[in-house]
């Protein structure tokens, strides 16, 4: 449906690999279950990518993993299999060495953000540290990753080791397609209000942001999901 986006090298990229592997939560059991849902969407429909989602505790054993693109995260991958042949995007890739001690490509799927501190990550983009960063359009960077430094210590038990793998940058988007978009909507009224909608943070940010909202009398409901 939307395979002509792609470059002509990114057809090729993608048909390198026999399929798309999503494995993680099944929909409807984590908020993160609606990102591999768009992934799975985005590959099955959008690229007509022989495209399939399994998960931890229900997938087949006679299958064909080789040469597959897998897209997972670090809390939904205890039971991945991991080839050689395959690429892993793993987004909370807390243990890196599970694939790298494997052979397998990583990289690691990051939030498109300057810095976060929490407790999968701990990374300021401008710290000095992250010199290679390559803009992969307007919208996503790569870098080429020589240490799990920006992982929590917590999860690497405060001690940087050095490996060789690879990370993207990238927004979460929308569950839909252009097509599927009312443009019209753009010319409903506003509610005066601030939805923040996720798990409750003590984010600096978070906080000031909401203070902010505050001040200007803007209201804001917060959902814990």
């Amino acid at each position: 449906m939307y395979s002509n986006i792609l470059s002509n090298r990114e057809k090729e990229e993608l048909d390198k690999y026999n399929k798309v592997i999503i494995w993680g939560f099944p929909l409807h059991t984590h908020t993160h279950s609606y990102i591999h849902a768009m992934w799975f969407k985005a590959f099955n429909i959008g690229f007509n990518k022989d495209t399939y989602w399994f998960h931890d505790d229900d997938f087949p054993i006679d299958f064909d993993f080789n040469q597959c693109i897998f897209i997972s995260e670090g809390y939904a991958d205890k039971n991945i299999p991991i080839f050689k042949s395959s690429t892993y995007f793993i987004h909370n890739a807390i243990y890196p060495e599970k694939y790298l001690n494997s052979g397998a490509r990583l990289i690691e799927i990051r939030f498109n953000v300057n810095e976060i501190h929490d407790i999968n990550n701990d990374f300021k983009l401008d710290d000095g540290t992250h010199e290679n960063i390559i803009n992969i359009g307007n919208y996503a960077k790569y870098e080429k990753l020589f240490s799990n430094k920006d992982i929590h210590r917590s999860k690497r038990n405060n001690i940087i080791t050095p490996m060789n793998y690879e990370c993207i940058y990238i927004y979460w988007a929308t569950d839909l397609f252009p097509h599927e978009f009312c443009f019209d909507d753009i010319y409903n009224k506003r509610e005066n209000v601030i939805y923040y909608i996720g798990s409750p943070t003590g984010s600096k940010n978070s906080i000031e942001f909401q203070n902010i909202c505050i001040l200007n009398n803007i209201e804001w409901v917060s959902y814990n999901p």
